[in-house]
């Protein structure tokens, strides 16, 4: 049977299929496309029902906003010690960040969560998913954010693999951990956590490439799978290519092929009944090529290397039979990342320095093409979230959560420099009048270390509405 729910409702607490198919084709239930119409024989016209017909959603994300520091709390979480540009190793002056930071030249400048104080109009998105034949499925959400338009996703899927296996090719969401694969309207808070957005940037990891997954033929739901990505995720897999040198001394930075990211994940599900439902996993990443380049004043301050993560993620969720609506259902979810960067570093002078002397001045200490800095490094940086959604009514519900990073935050040498860790705090209502639409008031309190130990505090309040319409396909647990 197909369902057929609408993106507001998804974050409204859905139980989930506790058991793997035993039969038949194995279908990846954390698939978005849920439109699948019974493949036709061998033999008949290869084709499907919906190729002139697929299912399109729209769904529009607009919120009010405000803070107590003038429009910066967004401003202020990306400075966080550890995490921002300027921050990872030798932090000492300002400049231009490229390749790691939240705005650099593959176009990883649109925020899901930075707002200005007023009215905005978050994003619109557009999706479209069908069943193209008996083999492929097919899913494309475009995002209109301002006068931006961006591809978010546009993958294709297997449909009828043996032994449980299922492929996926193109632009999409990694299964990495829970939220990643998730979007904004699936959310069940306003912004995405903080451990997923300064480890992993705006998008998450979202990525072109190829994904390999296995259902297991088990009663309890056991999926397996990895993936080969091209590689440009903010913070952890940030490329640039190589840079122009500087008076014939070469930057750091190098042409290097994708794919250069590499991911796996483990999803078990056990069997609790109808009313209950839990899913536990965990994610492992390697990337070959993580670049970034700081411009100073003077110099480039160009980073190069290697990047590893690790996370274990968790969801359990209770929806009470009886036809109440959301009242008691309950939901608690919670993730930990822990991310390694092996890096090298390169300053290369493009001007002279000082700046207040002559180029041919003797007292001059360095010239274009000189090297500052040269030396290797470890960044380690950690985080995790913890949140509960309960229903307190038919229609209503309310939500806490706890962020931290930086539990681990350190970079250096031997260690190096050592930075405390950021906070925030967010409580949440939601009015669902219908699956259709949402409300959304919510709070949130920063409390995050910005420099050597100075501490930013700042609150923010937003009051959402997303509307949907159309046949969106049913969410993933």
């Amino acid at each position: 049977m197909h369902r057929f729910l609408i993106g507001g409702i998804a974050a409204a607490l859905v139980t989930f299929p506790a058991a793997a198919q035993t039969s038949g084709p194995q279908q990846d239930p954390l698939d978005p496309a849920s439109l699948r119409p019974a493949p036709q024989p061998l033999g008949k016209q290869v084709t499907a029902g919906s190729r002139f017909n697929p299912a399109v959603s729209v769904i529009i994300d607009g919120a009010w906003y405000t803070d107590n520091v003038g429009g910066e709390a967004f401003e202020i979480l990306r400075e966080a010690d550890g995490f921002s540009a300027g921050h990872g190793h030798g932090h000492e002056e300002e400049g231009e960040e490229h390749g790691g930071g939240h705005e650099d030249e593959h176009g990883h400048g649109h925020s899901h969560g930075a707002l200005e104080r007023g009215f905005n109009l978050r994003e619109v998105e557009i999706a479209l998913a069908a069943t193209v034949d008996p083999y492929f499925d097919a899913f494309v959400m475009f995002v209109f954010d301002g006068d931006e338009v961006e591809l978010e996703e546009a993958f294709v899927t297997t449909r009828s693999l043996p032994a449980g296996l299922q492929a996926k090719f193109g632009k999409f969401l990694s299964d990495v951990g829970y939220i990643n694969k998730q979007h904004p309207h699936s959310w069940d808070f306003f912004d995405r956590p903080l451990v997923s957005e300064l480890l992993f940037g705006d998008h998450g990891i979202q990525e072109t490439g190829v994904q390999l997954s296995w259902v297991a033929p088990t009663a309890q739901y056991l999926r397996l799978g990895v993936e080969a990505l091209q590689g440009e995720t903010e913070g952890i897999a940030a490329y640039l290519g190589a840079e122009d040198d500087v008076e014939g001394t070469a930057r750091i930075l190098e042409d290097t092929a994708g794919p250069r990211l590499f991911t796996g994940f483990a999803k078990f599900a056990p069997d609790l009944g109808f009313e209950h439902a839990v899913q536990l996993g965990a994610s492992v990443g390697y990337s070959s090529t993580f670049q970034q380049s700081i411009e100073r004043e003077t110099f480039y301050q160009d980073h190069e290397g290697t990047a590893n993560f690790w996370g274990l993620d968790g969801v359990y969720k209770y929806l009470p039979s009886g036809g109440s609506g959301l009242r008691g259902a309950f939901k608690l979810q919670g993730e930990y990342f822990y991310r390694t960067r092996d890096l090298d570093r390169r300053d290369v002078f493009f001007a002279c320095e000082p700046e207040d002397l002559a180029c041919d001045d003797p007292l001059n200490e360095f010239q274009p093409g000189d090297i500052g800095v040269q030396e290797s490094f470890k960044d380690r940086q950690d985080g995790f979230y913890l949140q509960a959604v309960y229903g307190v009514a038919q229609r209503w519900t309310v939500g806490l959560r706890y962020d931290e990073v930086g539990l681990t935050n350190r970079s250096g040498i031997d260690g190096g420099e050592e930075w405390d860790s950021s906070k925030r705090y967010t409580a949440a209502l939601n009015f669902l009048p219908t699956e259709f639409s949402r409300l959304r008031l919510q709070f949130a309190r920063g409390d995050i270390s910005v420099d050597d130990g100075e501490r930013e505090e700042y609150n923010q309040v937003f009051l959402q509405l997303q509307v949907n319409f159309g046949a969106h396909g049913a969410h993933t647990f």
